[in-house]
């Protein structure tokens, strides 16, 4: 597991003060990820630490997140779970991208909702202008989407169609690409049944956007007992 820029996360694991993190990567004092490697209390589970002592860890070059993002699909595990922090910006979401199988987390509140409908269709967007990189007539094809049509449905099969009428290999490649991307959705701090069925209304909204079945996980929230100092 890997997180970078404000982490915290080797404190869950025994790990004070880290040997080794992703500031050794970043500033070569070793080669791979497999150097950077600790050990937990949990059989077979190693943690990267995300490297507090590096300034700028966050923000990532172009050439530095291309690096690492070839050293975490070099990783020999079953599973490589990397801990984003919240936001759209161009590292989170080509991060995310990583797996067709993202998990995005949020609270029942409603503005957290669209914060997370907002970062799958980022994401969307984001998966889109990477693979037609080369292409300006198509990257001019989803910036006008985003910009117009994006804003008023959001539906992205009307975006591939677009696509396909521009180019239609681009379209199959579009649509074979968007056809593998299945984020799902962790609700965090459930505290009533209501918040159970306005997710399933959201879910249902993704489902009309995306064109895809949604997931959802529910993380409920204990209530807290008055007490005393």
């Amino acid at each position: 597991m890997a997180i970078w820029g404000g982490a915290d996360l080797h404190l869950f694991f025994n790990q004070i003060s880290p040997p080794r993190s992703l500031g050794s990567f970043f500033t070569s004092e070793t080669r791979s990820l497999r150097e950077v490697l600790l050990p937990t209390p949990t059989e077979n589970l190693k943690l990267i630490c995300g490297g507090n002592e590096l300034v700028g860890a966050a923000n990532l070059s172009y050439l530095a997140k291309e690096r690492l993002i070839r050293h975490i699909r070099a990783v020999d595990a079953d599973y490589v779970l990397v801990d984003l922090g919240a936001g759209s910006s161009y590292n989170t979401l080509d991060f995310f991208a990583l797996s067709n199988y993202g998990v995005v987390v949020c609270t029942p509140e409603p503005q957290a909702r669209v914060d997370a409908y907002g970062f799958i269709k980022n994401t969307v967007y984001r998966k889109l202008r990477r693979r037609f990189s080369k292409s300006e007539e198509i990257k001019e094809v989803i910036n006008q989407f985003s910009k117009q049509a994006g804003r008023r449905t959001g539906r992205i099969c009307a975006l591939l169609e677009m696509i396909g009428e521009a180019n239609p290999q681009a379209g199959r490649e579009a649509e074979t690409l968007l056809s593998s991307f299945h984020p799902r959705l962790l609700l965090n701090r459930v505290r009533r049944r209501r918040h159970v069925d306005e997710v399933h209304r959201f879910l249902d909204l993704v489902g009309v956007s995306f064109g895809q079945d949604g997931f959802c996980g529910l993380c409920a929230q204990r209530r807290s007992r008055p007490g005393s100092l």
